[in-house]
């Protein structure tokens, strides 16, 4: 192996509700190997509409977080390449949180578009599944945005992002982290108008297999698992859930009317409690409008 192939990349996604790092090697075949990883819950972007500004607390946790990550990449001697995503890129002050950055680790943070970023999680995915021979639609629900993706022979054909997030739908609907019959309607009603041109384009490029990614489907797939009375294993990937029990799941989500009967919800980490229910409805409202089998 050659000085190339064993490169060390620290990948770090500067995201709206959590920063994560993989640190890993690619081979020249594509082969990813993976050394370590590292996950922080920061909640960069905190709003219910346009995430127009960065607060100086939201800051400063970013820029401690990636202080941190930083020093364990440099102690694998890795190369670090950070993306930032829909908190950041929506700030009309995300210059001064970039400026921050590079100041305090010496990282230039890329501020990527959510096209870019849907297709980087369709990369992702690929690495992740043998997906290369099939059509896949892909999902991924973030604090701030979710990105779908139709993605075939390895190239994502429909890529497409909408200002749909976990955080800012419970922040607009259930601020104080109660619900009820007509504000989950009104969320849901709003998903779908938002919604509505990009199913039809999605039906119409067609898909033979569905994933998800993100904290909010990993948290859904953890109760369905906790529902079937089995162990939540460290790794979800690659597991298989039906309609009816993640519409099941969802549904216990939505009827746990406050934060603190939602964190007790099993299978459910309690940090994710608050904000859980926006992306339940996101992902219910896939499943239906999609007919995700």
């Amino acid at each position: 192996m050659d000085a190339k192939q064993s490169e060390v990349i620290a990948a770090i996604d500067v995201g709206t509700n959590s920063f994560h790092m993989v640190i890993a090697t690619v081979s020249t075949r594509g082969v990813l190997r993976i050394h370590a990883r590292n996950k922080e819950m920061v909640r960069l972007g905190t709003a219910a509409g346009d995430m127009k500004k960065l607060s100086e607390d939201a800051m400063d946790r970013g820029v401690s977080t990636l202080k941190m990550f930083v020093k364990e990449a440099e102690q694998h001697g890795a190369h670090v390449r950070a993306v930032a995503t829909s908190a950041v890129r929506e700030a009309f002050n995300r210059e001064d949180f970039v400026a921050r950055v590079k100041k305090a680790t010496g990282v230039e943070i890329e501020v990527v578009s959510g096209i870019e970023e849907g297709r980087l999680i369709y990369v992702g995915a690929l690495h992740a599944l043998p997906l290369v021979s099939k059509r896949a639609f892909v999902i991924d629900i973030g604090g701030g945005s979710t990105e779908t993706v139709i993605g075939v022979q390895g190239e994502a054909s429909y890529v497409h992002s909408a200002k749909l997030g976990h955080i800012r739908m419970s922040k607009r609907f259930f601020p104080s982290g109660i619900s009820n019959d007509a504000s989950v309607e009104q969320c849901r009603q709003a998903i779908r108008g938002d919604w509505a041109t990009v199913f039809q384009s999605l039906i119409a490029y067609g898909f033979e297999t569905a994933v998800g990614c993100s904290g909010t489907i990993i948290s859904i797939a953890s109760m369905a698992l906790a529902r079937r009375g089995v162990r939540v294993p460290e790794s979800l990937n690659g597991m298989v859930f039906s309609r009816t029990e993640l519409l099941e799941t969802i549904d216990a989500v939505v009827k746990a009317k406050t934060t603190a009967k939602r964190a007790q919800l099993a299978g459910l980490e309690p940090k994710r409690a608050d904000v859980i229910l926006g992306g339940a409805l996101i992902l219910e409202q896939a499943i239906l409008g999609l007919n995700l089998q």
